[in-house]
Parts: structure tokens; sequence; C-alpha cells
């Protein structure tokens, strides 16, 4: 994960690939300012809504975005109208909520049938973290990353497929994003991978879910 990036600038390019096939309604939850959605819209014909509770952010975002909601995200989520969606994108957002089974509860009433759920979470087994926990025998916050300050809920790949299926959510793709790709990592991740630990290679993992 790049910490040369602001959250709320990143255009999370990386994402784009797990983009379904012909959806015409989408609704992000935390666009930040719009990054994203403004590359989906570069290469889709579609009506882009979001909700951004920074208001910096947010304006921003009207730029890019066809309608952008300002505010706290269970709330503007209550000013939409119900099964209207085939596109639901939340990069980077539930690691933040308090109670984001209830957030993914208010999401679904907004999906169409068949609708697709597009997101990404940090894995908290990534090398690095392991690393601070296990040998360190630490668990220092930081400005970002997978201990950022902010983060209300960690992450690992069998926390995330039991997270979306309690949740009515059929999992349809879970893959590791963003690697390690260091010189000096890369012996004790091929040794961790043959030992079935090849998760801790990812920083993140993007995740493809239909409700």
């Amino acid at each position: 994960m790049d910490d040369s990036n602001n959250y709320f600038t990143r255009n999370r390019e990386e994402m784009l690939a797990f983009l379904p096939q012909g959806f015409n309604n989408v609704l992000e939850i935390g666009c930040g300012e719009g990054e994203f959605g403004r590359l989906v819209k570069e290469e889709h014909i579609t009506n882009y809504t979001a909700i951004e509770a920074d208001l910096d952010s947010a304006r921003v975002a009207e730029k890019h975005l066809d309608r952008v909601l300002i505010g706290d995200a269970f709330e503007q989520l209550q000013l939409l109208d119900d099964k209207s969606y085939d596109l639901l994108i939340c990069n980077d957002i539930l690691e933040h909520i308090i109670l984001p089974d209830v957030l993914l509860k208010k999401i679904r009433s907004k999906m169409k049938p068949n609708a697709i759920l597009v997101c990404s979470l940090p894995n908290f087994r990534v090398l690095g973290n392991m690393i601070h926990i296990l040998v360190k025998k630490d668990f220092e916050y930081s400005e970002w990353g997978i201990r950022d300050t902010t983060h209300l809920r960690f992450f690992t790949k069998k926390s995330i497929n039991r997270f979306f299926t309690d949740n009515e959510f059929k999992m349809e793709e879970i893959k590791g994003i963003n690697p390690i790709n260091t010189v000096k990592a890369e012996i004790p991740l091929r040794f961790l991978h043959l030992l079935g630990h090849g998760d801790m290679r990812y920083n993140q993992y993007a995740i493809v879910a239909k409700f």
C-alpha cells in the first residue's frame, strides 16, 4: 500500500479489473475526490452516484460524478431509492465503520436483483504487519496502512469470506491485490507460500459479491 497517496485522492485503478459487465446505475460509498468514479465513467456509460463524508473531497468529486451526497453513509443511504443500483462500490470503507454489517444491510436494500458489490479491504495478515505483531510484539497504530488510526475493524481472507456470507452475500471472487514486491521480502514470502501462507504477500483483497 502506497503511503504517498492520500485516501481521498487515490484513484484505485487496480479495482477496475473487478467491475462486472453491463452496469448502468452505480453507487459508491466513500468516493473521496471521485477519482475512481472518474475512471469508471471514462470507460463506461453510467449514472454514477456517490456518498462522501469529507466535505472538501465531496466538492471535488462533484466535478467528476453525476450526484454526490455529503455526510454520514447511514444517513445519506436513506435518501436513495431502494432496489435502484446494479453496482455498489466500497473501496477501503468497511474497515472504518463501527458496524459494517449494518451498513451492508442498508446497502443490500439499494441493490437491484443480481446486483454486484465490488470492494476492497486491507489484509491484516500481510507480512509487515505480522512481523510487527509477532516479532516486535507490538500493536502500534499509524497514520496509514493496516493499523491506521481510523480503522475500527480488521480482516483476513478467511474472515472476509465469513463476513460476506454471514451477511447474505454470495462470494463471486476474492483476490489479493497490491502485493509486496521488494527483493528483501521475496525469499520469506516464497517460503511462507510453501507453508500455506501465501496470503501474507498482499496488502489488500479485492472482493466481488452478489446479493
